[in-house]
This record gives structure tokens, C-alpha cells and sequence, in this order.
């Protein structure tokens, strides 16, 4: 599957140490936008991002559609999103807005915990493993709300 990241996801996946469960066989795109804003050096994460960037993630200059120009939509999720349009790619974005505009637009989207449902499914992760990886989601500081928290992960343990 082709995919375009968003900066979020690929800030969490790095914090939490996910990126070990991402499917090789994917291919991976973000845009240049996203990539200003994820590789700073003062940020912790930094040589892991950069590292897997540098090599599984295809950076592209991306020109942000009319459709997402619009107030309170990041010029990260605009540019992921219109890349995702473009190239018929799914989204990978967790900013609510922006997953409302993907679902306005026809664009396949998901959000971070897509890659731990993924595995799951794949049968590469295994259940206990699966849960560990959301609260060190959340515990990274990947924000959802209670509710969400919990139809989260009792949707893990009913795998």
C-alpha cells in the first residue's frame, strides 16, 4: 500500500519505537512540508526519524491544493493530503481536521494506531505486544481522548 505520512504519526512511531512493526512491502511518502517540521535536530528523536526517512520514506515536493487550503488545517496535513489526492495514496493523519477533509475528499485515511491494527491482523504482533505499543503511544504523548483510549484498546482485545 502506498501511504503518505504525516508529521504526528511519524513523531509517534519514533517516540513509542513502532517503527519496527511497520510492513516493509508499503511504501512509504511525505512531503517536503512535513519534513521541515519532524526533522529538527534539537528534537530527541531526531537521528531515528531522519534515519528512517532517509530510508524508507520517499520525500516529495508537494504544491498544496485549493481544497486544503483552509483555516486551522496545518501546511502539513494541507501537503500530505494533497499528495495523497493526487497520487491516489491512503493518509496517515491523526488531526481531526485533517482526517475530515481525507473523508470530504475521497482520500483513504487512518491514524497511527492503523499500524498496530495492521500487524495485529497480519499476525506479526501479537495481542499483549499490540496494547504495550498503545500506551507507549499515549504515554509518548499521542493524544486521544478517554473514550477513544478505551475503544481503542478493547478493539485490540477482542482480536
Amino acid at each position: 500500500m502506498k501511504m503518505a505520512l504525516n508529521a504526528t504519526p511519524l513523531i509517534y512511531l519514533a517516540k513509542s519505537g513502532l517503527f519496527k512493526i511497520l510492513d516493509d512491502s508499503d511504501n512509504y511518502y511525505s512531503t517536503q512540508q512535513v519534513a521541515e517540521e519532524v526533522l529538527l535536530p534539537d528534537f530527541s528523536e531526531y537521528l531515528e526519524l531522519k534515519n528512517f526517512m532517509d530510508q524508507h520514506v520517499g520525500i516529495i515536493k508537494t504544491k498544496i491544493a485549493k481544497e486544503f487550503t483552509i483555516d486551522g488545517l496545518g501546511a502539513g496535513e494541507a501537503s500530505v493530503l494533497s499528495l495523497a489526492k493526487d497520487r491516489c495514496m491512503a493518509a496517515i493523519i491523526d488531526d481531526k481536521l485533517g482526517r475530515a477533509c481525507a473523508a470530504a475528499n475521497n482520500i483513504r485515511v487512518y491514524h497511527t494506531t492503523f499500524f498496530i491494527f495492521r500487524s495485529l491482523e497480519k499476525n506479526t504482533l501479537q495481542k499483549k505486544d499490540a496494547l504495550s505499543y498503545l500506551d507507549k503511544l499515549v504515554l509518548a504523548g499521542w493524544r486521544c481522548d478517554i473514550e477513544t483510549y478505551i475503544r481503542i484498546r478493547n478493539k485490540i482485545e477482542a482480536f
